[in-house]
């Protein structure tokens, strides 16, 4: 791996990705920077990219692979102060959470996820909360 700054282009690309529901699409994004930012932000993009990949395996009724990676992207975030790269990832975890509930309280079968589908907030410079939107 290359100590170098990605692009951050490919960053809002996933977010992008990420709140069209496009989560895979999402995590080839994040995982392109996460080949080459410093060793500091990996456990960031992996974050991203656990989550993205969690709710891709659940909408596929993937209980295991879901579980698995609710869990680690949650911890991987959590790392991190908030917001971090301007993503309110408390925020983020708190909204996957409540999309997750059905296979957090054990089911394996059936619909693993319920309500609304998680969107990454972004913070701007003066504190405020926004849908990333372009």
């Amino acid at each position: 791996m290359e100590n170098n700054e990605p692009d951050p282009t490919l960053f809002y690309e996933g977010v992008e990705l990420f709140n069209a529901g496009r989560y895979h699409e999402a995590h080839d994004c994040w995982e392109e920077m996460w080949h080459v930012c410093s060793a500091f932000d990996r456990n960031f993009y992996k974050g991203l990219i656990h989550c993205a990949i969690c709710i891709y395996h659940a909408t596929r009724e993937n209980a295991a692979g879901a579980n698995k990676l609710y869990h680690s992207g949650i911890a991987y975030l959590r790392q991190y102060s908030n917001p971090y790269r301007g993503i309110d990832h408390y925020l983020l975890c708190d909204l996957l959470t409540q999309y997750c509930q059905p296979l957090l309280t054990g089911a394996t079968i059936g619909p693993l996820v319920t309500g609304s589908k998680p969107c990454i907030n972004l913070r701007k410079d003066d504190g405020s909360t926004e849908l990333f939107h372009e």
